[in-house]
């Protein structure tokens, strides 16, 4: 676990975590979601445009057809952050000057600016994140 900075009870999370739980039924990662309770939930709208429109590294595909009930259940019951102007300039420059020092892409770097925005921890498998400083990101379970 690596937190840095000030944050609140909220959490993000990242594509690989909602994928786990809602697509893949992960069952470490559907135990963990289970035993949170009070903590508010976001989602970036990155995240859904993940799960719509690209393939994440990794080699998971967009999703199909056939989930798209999953998404419109994301979109209906969980708190969906968009991205404020500024993020993008913080963004852009993040990506920027790691480049080469991280494989940071540019909607991971969208991903952290709603977390830190919001003062939350980001949950994510990938290990990209933890060259951000003042970012507080888990990997909340063993990921695959």
């Amino acid at each position: 676990m690596i937190v840095q900075g000030q944050v609140s009870s909220a959490i993000v999370l990242d594509t690989n975590i909602v994928l786990h739980v809602f697509f893949f039924r992960y069952q470490p990662a559907v135990n963990w979601f289970n035993s949170l309770t009070h903590q508010p939930l976001i989602i970036s709208s990155i995240v859904i445009n993940e799960l719509l429109y690209s393939k994440p590294q990794g080699g998971n595909p967009p999703v199909r057809k056939r989930d798209l009930p999953i998404v419109a259940y994301l979109l209906s019951n969980y708190q969906i952050d968009y991205p404020m102007p500024q993020d993008y300039t913080n963004a852009l420059a993040r990506v920027t000057s790691l480049y080469g020092k991280s494989k940071l892409g540019f909607a991971d770097a969208l991903i952290a600016e709603c977390a830190l925005r919001h003062h939350a921890v980001l949950c994510s498998c990938d290990k990209d994140f933890g060259i951000i400083l003042g970012l507080a990101n888990i990997s909340p379970y063993p990921c695959p």
